[in-house]
């Protein structure tokens, strides 16, 4: 049964509406899905017009699951034979519409640090060999290493949203809040979450959508745990508490050190020291123009500690 993207009015299928890995898949006549929402300046649109730059109504080809399991087997198995599978994809499509497609190759920033760093810098060759327009979505610690600067000119880089100046936390972003509200008011009712819990869940996301998503969903475990019907703000203090207590068991002494420098000065000196902080979302990034970052918000009672 496919998904409904539909408003929730009740905690399960609030539940169900922040999946985290939530495909936002269009309509059947390619309309934007209802649960989208547009980033602030709109920085998908140079991504857009780079991808789509020679395609109209292009038909969209989507693979079946027991495809898309195959062809992650031959990617775990040969990279080079990925490579040749795509391109007999593509000459399939192109001998149906007369026009090369577009292949967009997703979930590529699962992978950790080191297992991307061997994908995209020892082979970023062949993974540009396909004879058709291709796109891959990889983790932000890529832009990081010196390696980067083989891809720097095909690389497009999408920032969190801002949620406060930089070197200035006090100073908050509107646009950006606004942004994370109605990503949340696409898929929940009013009514079953207050507006302190609201600007509270933002304020804790750093502006991730993804961890927007995993904030809603521990504070909807919480309220079923209790029995009760709307989100507060104590539900959302309580997943703030948990967030920190998983990163307060893996983050080391020197993790704090960098994540307090950074913190103080919203910038990164040693970027070979920042990318694992970024893979795994104790520091976040944003941009002015220039790059800049910030801790995770639940690591700032952490940091406070052993000062």
């Amino acid at each position: 049964m496919d998904f409904q993207y539909i408003l929730a009015t009740d905690l399960d299928r609030a539940w169900l509406n922040f999946e985290l890995d939530l495909p936002l898949q269009p309509g059947p006549k390619g309309e934007t899905n209802p649960f989208y929402v547009d980033r602030p300046g709109n920085p998908t649109a140079r991504l857009e017009r780079e991808l789509l730059r020679q395609y109209s109504q292009t038909p969209k080809v989507k693979l079946e699951p027991i495809t898309r399991s195959e062809l992650r087997q031959v990617f775990e198995r040969n990279l080079y034979e990925l490579v040749s599978v795509i391109d007999k994809i593509a000459m399939a499509i192109f001998a149906r519409e007369k026009r090369p497609p577009l292949v967009l190759i997703d979930d590529l920033d699962k992978p950790d640090l080191k297992q991307s760093d061997e994908i995209f810098y020892q082979h970023w060759e062949s993974m540009l060999q396909p004879k058709c327009p291709i796109a891959y979505v990889v983790a932000s610690p890529l832009f990081y290493s010196p390696e980067f600067q083989a891809i720097r000119d095909r690389a497009i880089f999408l920032p969190n949203i801002k949620l406060h100046e930089q070197v200035k936390p006090d100073v908050l972003d509107p646009e950006g809040y606004k942004t994370m509200r109605m990503f949340v008011r696409k898929r929940l009712h009013p009514d079953l979450i207050t507006e302190e819990a609201l600007n509270a869940a933002i304020a804790i996301s750093g502006g991730v959508f993804r961890e927007m998503a995993r904030i809603m969903r521990g504070a909807i475990g919480q309220i079923q745990i209790g029995h009760q019907t709307q989100i507060n703000i104590e539900h959302i203090r309580r997943v703030e508490a948990e967030i920190r207590g998983e990163y307060r068991r893996f983050l080391t002494k020197e993790h704090r050190v960098v994540l307090r420098a950074i913190r103080a000065h919203n910038r990164y000196d040693e970027p070979d020291k920042v990318a694992p902080l970024l893979q795994m979302l104790a520091a976040l990034e944003y941009s002015n123009g220039e790059p800049w970052c910030e801790v995770h918000p639940v690591l700032n009672k952490l940091l406070d500690e052993d000062k």
